[in-house]
């Protein structure tokens, strides 16, 4: 009964293709174009407004629960959910810098290039920890019971960008990774 973990493996799998947008967004800034910048804040909006709100709680749960079951994990979790936090106020940084973005002010362009990539490799880094250590020690470890804890314990809200209904603002950006090919597993 490990549909927590697949659920978050999936929103993993859909961060990194808005991952993939950014870090195109800013070769375009390195070779001295303009970027999406609308984009890149519809992005970050998503990232605020889903996978800090929804998702990171409901790995929180998990994290919590292993940690009843793993002891010598605790270090890892706790160091992971400090991260949460940590992708919580980078991305609302970022959210803020694009959002009273001058065009016309080089020092607030390299700020954005500077803030964006920080973010992206921080998020790859954490992703990849959950992924490949916490995520396979969660299905072996918790059982049935722990399942149900954590899925009663979470607030459930349908994807706005991948769900089956696109909520209003997202379709640009729906758009631009349907036009883009997804990255091979």
């Amino acid at each position: 009964m490990a549909t927590a973990v697949d659920e978050l493996h999936k929103d993993h799998a859909n961060v990194a293709r808005l991952l993939e947008l950014l870090n195109r967004e800013l070769k375009v800034f390195e070779s001295g174009g303009r970027p999406d910048f609308a984009m890149m804040r519809e992005i970050m909006r998503y990232m605020t407004q889903y996978p800090d709100a929804f998702h990171h709680p409901k790995e929180d749960l998990v994290f919590d629960k292993l940690a009843e079951r793993a002891q010598s994990a605790i270090p890892d979790l706790e160091n992971l959910a400090r991260e949460h936090k940590a992708l919580r106020t980078r991305g609302e940084e970022l959210v803020g810098l694009l959002a009273k973005l001058d065009e016309a002010d080089l020092p607030a362009y390299e700020r954005i290039e500077i803030k964006t990539k920080e973010y992206s490799l921080f998020l790859e880094t954490h992703m990849r920890k959950e992924e490949h250590e916490i995520f396979p020690l969660s299905k072996s470890l918790l059982i049935k019971r722990d399942w149900t804890d954590i899925e009663t314990g979470i607030h459930q809200r349908l994807d706005p960008l991948f769900g089956s209904v696109i909520e209003k603002g997202y379709q640009t950006l729906r758009q631009a990774l349907l036009e883009r090919k997804p990255r091979s597993s």
